[in-house]
């Protein structure tokens, strides 16, 4: 898998950005370069790419390179906060697209989105962007979440703040367990603790497997006679 940050430009003024966007930076790659980054990226085996920016709806490129990832027979989504989609014209950019989903960020209720995003309204704005995709026949979409000391207390939201939202996923802590369109009475769950546990195993195992390793590495070198940290003095030929 690969993500492509296709441009630092974007909209927002997010809070937790860690790529510095804002404007586009003038080396930013051209059309023909990302065409042979895609290539190439279908030429290693790459299964799934995701586009990211800034925001990667503003790239000019962005329909293009879906495209040309798709036809080499790659899954191609996108992770956009989701300010341009209810211009009519970028829907029907999104509806037409190669893409397999489309990933949203949506940080909780109104006020915390608004305030993580740096622009008033982006909630309102991105409901009515959903709204526009759904008219035009457009249901794979995704929920990306920031979780933090702000909005954690306030999950999960109601249904009716996500409608059209099919999957959740919020860096592992958030997940809706069936499509939303038909759980009218469904709440999105938190499963923090849930995925910390999780995370715990997963990196016990791993520590586990390298002292096993380890071990066996010890056992063969003390097996020739030697150390780990080299063999017996009287095993040195000079």
């Amino acid at each position: 898998n690969a993500v492509l940050e296709l441009t630092l430009g974007c909209n927002m003024r997010c809070r937790h950005c860690g790529s510095d966007a804002g404007r586009a930076r003038p080396n930013e790659l051209g059309l023909d370069e990302w065409l042979v980054v895609c290539d190439d990226l279908a030429d290693l085996g790459a299964r799934v790419v995701t586009l990211l920016g800034g925001e990667p709806l503003l790239s000019p490129h962005w329909t293009a390179l879906a495209r040309r990832l798709a036809d080499r027979g790659v899954r191609v989504n996108a992770i956009t906060n989701g300010w341009t989609l209810e211009n009519p014209a970028t829907a029907d950019l999104v509806a037409g697209s190669a893409l397999g989903s489309l990933g949203l960020s949506i940080d909780g209720r109104p006020e915390d989105h608004d305030a993580l995003r740096g622009r008033p309204g982006s909630f309102a704005r991105l409901e009515r962007g959903i709204a526009r995709l759904r008219e035009r026949g457009y249901a794979e979409l995704s929920c990306v979440t920031c979780v933090t000391r702000d909005n954690l207390d306030h999950l999960p939201w109601p249904r009716t703040t996500h409608r059209g939202v099919r999957r959740v996923a919020s860096c592992g802590l958030l997940r809706g367990r069936r499509p939303l369109a038909h759980e009218p009475a469904q709440r999105l769950e938190v499963h923090v603790a849930q995925e910390m546990r999780e995370d715990r195993r997963r990196d016990a195992a791993a520590d586990e497997v390298q002292r096993r390793e380890a071990g066996t590495v010890d056992r063969g070198v003390h097996e020739a006679g030697g150390t780990a940290a080299g063999p017996r003095d009287d095993q040195v030929r000079h």
